[in-house]
């Protein structure tokens, strides 16, 4: 399933534009592991080996979400992970990408995952930087997790935001945001 991230960079205009932005999601591995839930026979003696697909997930797989968007403008060629670069901003510069899943019908909701991607300054003549980023959500509950059965709704979002390895210390005007749709978690 992939789908737009839609950005806001109303930061300096043409001069600093984010755009080109995707987010898909896949499982991982394709085929589920363990009992109980093994590829099904097709009625000609070869089992289906590809039964992967990303909007009905085992309880057991792994969400891998993959991200790309492109930055480009004057101001991106502007090394924005030194301390105090601009009034206001005194932390290095970071994209903080969130993924988040609500239960349809009460299930399991929440934030899932927070991740942090250093700043990249543009390169070329017109400055420009591609984003691309894999993020592996294993099941909730660590090594042997599951998630819980359920139809979930999955939203991403991606904000610029000044970052001291610990806590965010500024958030600025450049965000985007995906809305995934559903997916059908299922147990077996």
């Amino acid at each position: 399933m992939t789908s737009q991230i839609k950005f806001e960079s109303p930061w300096f205009g043409q001069l600093f534009r984010v755009y080109d932005g995707h987010v898909m999601i896949g499982e991982q591995p394709l085929m589920p592991a363990g009992a109980g839930h093994g590829a099904p026979d097709t009625g000609g003696g070869s089992p289906v080996t590809d039964i992967g697909q990303d909007t009905v997930i085992h309880s057991d797989q792994t969400l891998d979400f993959h991200y790309n968007w492109r930055v480009k403008g004057f101001l991106n060629g502007i090394d924005f992970t030194m301390p105090g670069v601009f009034p206001g901003l005194v932390d290095p510069v970071f994209w903080e990408i969130k993924t988040y899943v609500e239960g349809v019908g009460g299930f399991f909701e929440g934030l899932v995952d927070t991740r942090y991607e250093p700043f990249q300054v543009g390169q070329g003549v017109d400055f420009t930087s591609w984003y691309v980023r894999t993020i592996p959500i294993p099941p909730p509950g660590g090594p042997g997790g599951t998630w819980p059965a359920g139809v979930y709704d999955i939203v991403t979002t991606v904000q610029m935001v000044g970052y001291d390895g610990t806590n965010v210390t500024e958030r600025l005007p450049v965000a985007g945001f995906a809305e995934m749709g559903k997916v059908q978690i299922y147990d077996a």
